[in-house]
């Protein structure tokens, strides 16, 4: 890398400027770290700096796939990188990737960021002070931004958002509650669209697969709006679905068919989602 200086009368000059793809480790070799290390190697802009996970031979594996390194050390992958993403079990979030932002990386975290506001706050002002990147895997908001549902020019009413499916394969995730599996996704696009303030109306859950909660339906109200969430995951098949209330009709957005229902009168970008690549 170089500098960039602006001269006399405005001229910039340019001195030793050197561009290189950013070089970025993943942690974790389950299944989200398998995509990410699978979406770095095919990139065009980064390189995959190596893997660490706790299951030597499953790293490897993915390293004979993409490219990069083993590394059973976080911290010689972090010397080894410019930046990292995190898809290890979510109560290790918190401790990675305070470590990484300590370390001078910039951070892509798989949902949840940590488990409790504190540490969430602490990752947050840890990023600022170190001017590095902090980013939490909530795709979905993305998605409504592409359909233009953050610009709609009328206040909802009410917001209805399902995220059922069956078990997940090989016990991924089962060291939390369906809350911070799958809810949390929700409980982001609600807040992206209403505001932060939020009051718990009603909320039940029921243990099947273990102590944690497996599936949980809870009315809350953000900034005077009712919203109804549902989450399971030992439900017989996937759904993934949000409804929005306003005053002259409904939005209806189905995130596993890719398709949106609009009786509003603003325009929304319904092809985003039918275009998104797989």
């Amino acid at each position: 890398m170089g500098r960039v200086e602006v001269g006399e009368r405005g001229q910039t000059v340019q001195e030793n400027f050197v561009t290189r793809k950013l070089s970025v480790g993943v942690l974790g070799a389950g299944v989200f770290g398998t995509y990410h290390a699978g979406k770095v190697a095919g990139s065009d802009l980064a390189e995959l700096a190596g893997i660490f996970d706790a299951d030597g031979a499953r790293a490897e594996a993915l390293v004979t796939a993409n490219g990069g390194r083993f590394y059973d050390d976080a911290d010689a992958l972090f010397e080894a990188c410019d930046a990292v993403m995190i898809a290890t079990p979510a109560r290790t979030h918190f401790e990675l990737a305070e470590a990484a932002l300590k370390a001078g990386k910039h951070v892509l975290v798989e949902k949840p960021l940590a488990l409790t506001g504190g540490h969430a706050d602490q990752l947050v002002n840890q990023a600022h002070k170190s001017r590095l990147i902090l980013q939490v895997g909530h795709q979905e908001r993305l998605v409504c931004k592409g359909l233009g549902l953050f610009g709609a020019d009328m206040p909802i009413e009410h917001i209805e958002l399902i995220r059922h499916g069956p078990p997940p394969k090989g016990g991924r995730a089962m060291d939390v509650s369906v809350i911070w599996d799958l809810m949390i996704h929700d409980i982001d696009l609600a807040h992206c669209l209403l505001g932060k303030t939020a009051q718990i109306e009603r909320a039940s859950g029921r243990c099947e697969l273990g102590p944690e909660f497996d599936a949980v339906d809870a009315d809350i109200d953000i900034e005077g709006v009712p919203v109804r969430l549902s989450a399971s995951r030992i439900a017989p098949s996937l759904e993934r679905r949000m409804k929005l209330l306003f005053e002259d009709g409904e939005v209806e957005v189905d995130f596993i068919k890719r398709t949106v229902a609009n009786t509003t009168r603003f325009t929304l970008n319904a092809r985003f989602a039918s275009d998104l690549p797989d």
